[in-house]
């Protein structure tokens, strides 16, 4: 059967909402019979949507279930998507859950490479999933997430316990951690990672790489049209 499942929706920034969930439900020829993490965009109040991007960016080819994804949004507009991944990560060959997570900084129309959350995640035999997320306003992420130890049982039972992580990222030190979309080491604009660790692009609110402008935002009201070019009399949009 194929199924979509985990759905959540946020709001990014004026007419921008996201969602994203797990899904089989997209094309056995283009993403395989596994399951996988989407999102959708819409940039008018939720009245449209468009098509599905797969959040794991190696959704055409990685063959492993992809599944139970939260999704925050943080003050800046920034999304992120944590989900459960069975996949193989060197241990042996042993194949259990673990964390990932994926960042947007454009809306969720491109999505950063999935990155583990849970530490020693290639070597450890620990099923890590069921993610959840929480964002401040200082942009700091917290992620929350089930851990059972191989083989840990009390009384006949399965016992889960909860872990916490917060991302304490530090942009500019080279090291692409949760919550960013890059890192180069350094903090100039234009090079293809932005200063606030996002990737250059327009809608990340970095004007950078030729743009007029760019406030994060597609409204093409309010003096920097969506196409991060300032709006003027002549181009075509009252």
């Amino acid at each position: 059967p194929r199924y979509s499942s985990n759905t959540e929706v946020r709001h990014v920034t004026d007419d921008r909402w996201i969602t994203a969930f797990s899904s089989s439900a997209f094309g056995e020829d283009i993403y395989g019979i596994d399951e996988d993490v989407f999102s959708l965009r819409s940039t008018d109040g939720g009245v449209t949507w468009g098509e599905p991007i797969p959040v794991n960016t190696d959704a055409r080819e990685d063959g492993a279930t992809d599944t139970s994804s939260a999704l925050s949004v943080d003050d800046a507009g920034r999304a992120i998507v944590a989900w459960e991944s069975f996949r193989p990560l060197g241990n042996d060959g042993h194949i259990d859950a673990d964390v990932f997570a994926a960042v947007s900084t454009d809306g969720g129309a491109t999505w950063s490479a999935p990155a583990t959350v849970n530490p020693g995640a290639d070597i450890d035999t620990d099923y890590d999933g069921a993610p959840r997320l929480l964002a401040d306003e200082r942009g700091t992420w917290l992620a929350l997430w089930q851990r059972r130890a191989d083989g840990q049982r009390r009384g006949g039972r399965v016992v889960d316990n909860t872990v916490v992580a917060i991302s304490g990222h530090e942009c500019g030190n080279g090291v692409v951690e949760v919550g960013e979309a890059c890192d180069d080491g350094n903090t100039s604009d234009d090079d293809g990672c932005d200063s606030d660790c996002s990737i250059t692009t327009c809608g990340n609110g970095v004007v950078a790489g030729g743009e007029e402008c760019d406030d994060s935002n597609g409204n093409d009201e309010d003096g920097c049209l969506s196409s991060c070019v300032a709006a003027t009399c002549g181009d075509g949009i009252i």
